[in-house]
């Protein structure tokens, strides 16, 4: 029989550290918590007593060359949803996959299922094949998997794989839809400007020069930045592309990326919309993990690295971390800056009624919610916005240019 590694909680709030004999990490889970002990951590060892499922370095995937096609979520929960129906049809498990991956349109997923077919085929299991691969296949879809296997349900938890990754691609293509539109005001915008004061000022500038007028000091200002403009931009483009480039390197560092983090997170209008849709990505993942028979700190580690933001993912961590040494989920969010009060008390309910997953499935169902609301409301503001800025930007261009004709013909009047 297995032995497994356990660490939980019993009823006093002692945290016990034990080696257990099970069947399966699902009849362990089923024991602990018949006896009334929060579950921690459950990890198979071998006779050696070294763990199995310890992290080992990734295989570089053969398929993971720079100028191959991506795998989108989208392509992903496709994936998940057919090989849930397959199984639940009494399908193999190799024959599903293979079907799967002869029918994917992305070469590099179907490159990536055949492979994973050949190596279940070779005695690998499903989990132990995707992690081959995790350009592709992220650590919670290996979890779940994982998770699936050891439970017997692989099924079911597949398809609740192809949900979450739906409810993830609805969001994105929410905020992509809501930004395409102001994002091509803004586009129109500097273009409109630029051909202003580059190819238009200019040339009124010399009709100016000839007349031998003097100009107003709205179109001095307006014809000096025009000239200024005119006069260096290449320099102008190579700067701005510069800033551009030295800001996507600094962003995939880890300094960068703590501090553009922590930035959306408490910019003034942007912020509460990045707040609800990290707290619904957060709440949903896992709700979901911990419904498929996952211990909550590898849950919690889990969810920290899908979370997509690093303030969030160091508070998951440090509650996994105090959860460990004896204390509870819902004590641990409680008081936290980011973390809202509706998410301490649903998270206290669900530890008190057993229903941890569902409460946090409907904090997540919540804040999808909102952060749609969010979304449309930041968008229905940035469009009037850009237009307005447009506008006063073209009415003091039109005042430099009209104001010295209109005095040169009340001159000549």
């Amino acid at each position: 029989m297995p032995k497994f590694a356990v660490a939980y909680r019993d009823k006093g709030g002692k945290t016990v550290r034990a080696r257990l004999d099970g069947d399966s990490r699902k009849d362990l889970l089923s024991s602990l918590r018949a006896k009334g002990a929060v579950p921690i951590s459950i990890e198979q060892v071998d006779a050696n007593a070294k763990t199995v499922n310890k992290r080992k370095a990734r295989e570089k995937s053969p398929v993971a060359d720079f100028f191959q096609k991506k795998v989108k979520l989208d392509e992903m929960a496709i994936v998940f949803r057919t090989l849930s129906t397959m199984l639940g049809g009494g399908l193999p498990i190799v024959d599903s996959i293979s079907d799967v991956g002869a029918q994917a349109e992305n070469p590099r997923l179907k490159e990536v299922l055949t492979s994973v077919s050949s190596d279940i085929r070779e005695g690998a299991s499903l989990s132990a094949s995707m992690r081959k691969h995790p350009k592709v296949f992220s650590k919670l879809m290996i979890a779940m998997v994982h998770a699936g296997e050891e439970s017997g349900h692989m099924g079911g938890i597949l398809g609740d794989l192809a949900d979450y990754l739906d409810t993830q691609v609805e969001l994105r293509r929410k905020i992509k839809a809501g930004i395409r539109y102001p994002m091509f005001i803004l586009g129109f915008f500097m273009l409109a400007v630029s051909a202003l004061f580059i190819f238009i000022l200019p040339r009124f500038e010399d009709i100016f020069a000839g007349l031998g007028a003097e100009l107003p000091l709205i179109t001095r200002l307006v014809m000096g930045f025009s000239r200024l403009l005119a006069g260096n931009i290449v320099y102008i483009f190579l700067l701005l592309a510069a800033l551009v480039i030295a800001t996507v390197v600094f962003k995939r560092t880890e300094t960068g990326r703590r501090f553009f983090d922590r930035l959306f997170l408490r910019l003034p209008v942007v912020g509460p919309m990045v707040h609800k849709v990290v707290v619904a990505r957060m709440t949903r993942t896992l709700g979901l993990l911990l419904d498929c028979g996952i211990a909550v700190v590898e849950a919690l580690t889990l969810t920290g690295d899908i979370s997509g933001n690093y303030v969030f993912q160091k508070n998951l961590l440090e509650i996994r971390d105090n959860i460990v040494r004896g204390s509870t989920l819902s004590e641990e969010m409680d008081g936290r800056r980011y973390f809202p009060r509706m998410l301490n008390r649903m998270t206290a309910a669900g530890e008190a009624t057993g229903s941890l997953g569902d409460m946090l499935e409907r904090v997540a169902q919540h804040y999808t919610r909102e952060a749609a609301v969010s979304i449309d409301s930041l968008m229905a503001l940035l469009e009037p916005v850009l237009l307005s800025l447009l506008g006063v930007v073209v009415a003091i261009v039109i005042l430099a240019v009209y104001l010295p004709i209109f005095q040169l013909a009340t001159a000549m009047g």
